[in-house]
């Protein structure tokens, strides 16, 4: 669910997004901010190794990454699709 989620935000969110300046280097730091968190958020049950701990943990954060996630693949399937553009030769 994560890794869709990351694919359609990246195919539907990025398109809209500035790509350079100052606010694109936020917006960049922003994804960066983000997919650290939520890899770390994700590692926890690797280290705790056990679901019973795991569970406490991602309690007392209300499982709130997991509600972005979801939240994150709905937004994005409201979001239509911006198409590429074309790239017009001129002779």
């Amino acid at each position: 669910m994560i890794t869709t989620a990351a694919r359609e935000g990246k195919k539907k969110i990025s398109p809209y997004m500035p790509q350079e300046g100052a606010a694109g280097m936020a917006y960049h730091g922003l994804c960066v901010f983000l997919v650290t968190l939520t890899v770390n958020y994700l590692v926890i049950p690797f280290q705790l190794l056990g679901l019973t701990e795991s569970l406490d943990v991602w309690g007392t954060f209300s499982f709130g990454i997991h509600a972005l996630v979801v939240g994150l693949y709905l937004v994005c399937q409201m979001i239509p699709t911006k198409k590429a553009q074309s790239k017009s030769k001129t002779a």
